[in-house]
């Protein structure tokens, strides 16, 4: 009785903590001197990304500027990496579906990486991916 008792205490005590993709995250997105975000430019043409790694640091800001130089629609969609961000309030945000950028159009999106990984990225556009639209995002802590 006693050990069930334990063990319970135990499973409780391990549901009660924080996950730890939480504890990464900036203490307050507001602390956040988005002043000082590193602009990366990202140019989305037929059919590549440049560059096609990208590389960021967690808990550093970024303003991510994505262009579209192509002469068709392009998507910029990594979810496992827009997932762990963090976005500045009231900037741009992607959708559940990356980022669509129509020919010539420029996307700005300020964020904060919090969890050191490597994530895909590809354009979802029918055969982009096919045709070599894709890449890597490298987060490092």
């Amino acid at each position: 009785m006693r050990l069930t008792a334990l063990l319970l205490t135990f499973a409780v005590a391990a549901c009660a903590t924080k996950p730890a993709a939480n504890l990464s995250a900036p203490a307050a997105v507001g602390a956040v001197d988005w002043t000082k975000a590193t602009p990366v430019e990202v140019q989305l043409d037929e059919f590549h990304f440049r560059p096609e790694t990208l590389r960021f640091a967690t808990a550093r800001p970024v303003s991510l500027v994505l262009i579209n130089t192509g002469s068709v629609e392009h998507r910029f969609v990594a979810p496992g990496f827009f997932a762990q961000s963090v976005v500045k309030p009231g900037g741009a945000k992607p959708g559940s579906d990356g980022v669509t950028l129509k020919p010539g159009e420029r996307v700005q999106i300020d964020l904060v990486s919090t969890r050191a990984d490597t994530y895909d990225l590809e354009c979802t556009e029918t055969l982009h991916p096919m045709l070599g639209m894709t890449g890597t995002i490298v987060v490092t802590p």
